[in-house]
């Protein structure tokens, strides 16, 4: 789910997952009764680099100066050999593109590496369009081939913000199994984390971003950390990973009940102000007596 905030324009992207390298490519932003927003211009990709000899299944040597025209985070199309391979850029050092995972092969030199990478600036929606249920749909094509995305979008007072950082995720593995992970590792824990809180929060009829103190969601984010942790072989020595696995999963799960069970400072109706019932819990108990 992308959030824009109300007052502020917001840069926006996709990488086709196709690998289309668009000639002609549209975006617009749609309401929930499905009127037009706004369609801002889409900036279509245009650099190429080539592959050079030294290349390795994870570095791509590229010729004087084109690597500057790429980007950390981004993907990119490499076709050697009819073969057409969609890596994404892991760290840039000079005129090399390390990638986040090794080819199957090493690409032939002379073979051609291209941006795919669409980009656009969405307006500031205003305080009016406050609200869940907008869509960002994308078209594009290169003249053969079409694609289609869409998102989901709300327009938001505030953001929200993880409070589990890829910095926090990478002290943690340090401190409790003496091992040290990849930036992009840790970045990826820390990411699915913030999205497992904000997807079981939407399943529970919240939203994360209605939560002004992301403080009040650092148990069930590390809950959710632990759980992913586990899933790549990061438990307790002695534990069997299977089990820990699971019961990392519950814990996740009633971490987010926990908060659930009390709004603690929901700003259930967006208006930018906790309200006195907006601070209380809606559960209660009763005493009964005969």
């Amino acid at each position: 789910m992308l959030e824009i905030r109300y007052d502020q324009s917001r840069a926006v992207y996709l990488d086709p997952a196709e690998g289309i390298v668009a000639s002609t490519a549209t975006l617009s932003l749609f309401a929930a009764d499905g009127s037009t927003v706004e369609s801002p211009t889409v900036s279509k990709p245009t650099a190429t680099g080539t592959v050079q000899a030294g290349s390795t299944a994870l570095v791509l040597a590229l010729d004087v100066g084109e690597a500057a025209n790429f980007a950390v985070g981004e993907k990119i199309r490499i076709e050697s050999d009819g073969v057409t391979y969609m890596p994404t850029v892991a760290r840039i050092n000079g005129d090399n593109l390390h990638l986040r995972a090794a080819l199957s092969d090493v690409p032939d030199t002379g073979s051609t590496v291209a941006k795919i990478r669409l980009t656009a600036t969405l307006s500031a929606p205003g305080l009016a369009l406050l609200g869940s249920d907008f869509r960002l749909e994308w078209s594009y094509s290169d003249g053969t081939t079409s694609g289609y995305h869409t998102e989901g979008v709300s327009v938001v007072r505030w953001p929200w913000v993880s409070p589990v950082s890829a910095d926090d995720v990478r002290d943690y593995i340090s401190t409790s199994y003496a091992e040290t992970r990849t930036d992009d590792f840790c970045e990826q824990i820390a990411k699915r984390a913030s999205d497992k809180v904000a997807q079981a929060l939407r399943a529970s009829g919240r939203r994360a971003h209605l939560y002004p103190d992301p403080s009040v969601l650092e148990e069930p984010t590390w809950q959710a950390v632990h759980w992913l942790l586990a899933e790549q072989g990061y438990v307790p020595s002695g534990a069997d990973v299977s089990t820990y696995t699971k019961d990392a999963r519950y814990s996740f799960t009633d971490a987010v009940a926990e908060v659930v069970k009390s709004l603690l400072g929901y700003d259930a109706n967006a208006d930018g102000a906790i309200s006195e019932d907006e601070k209380k819990g809606h559960l209660w108990s009763f005493k009964v007596s005969r």
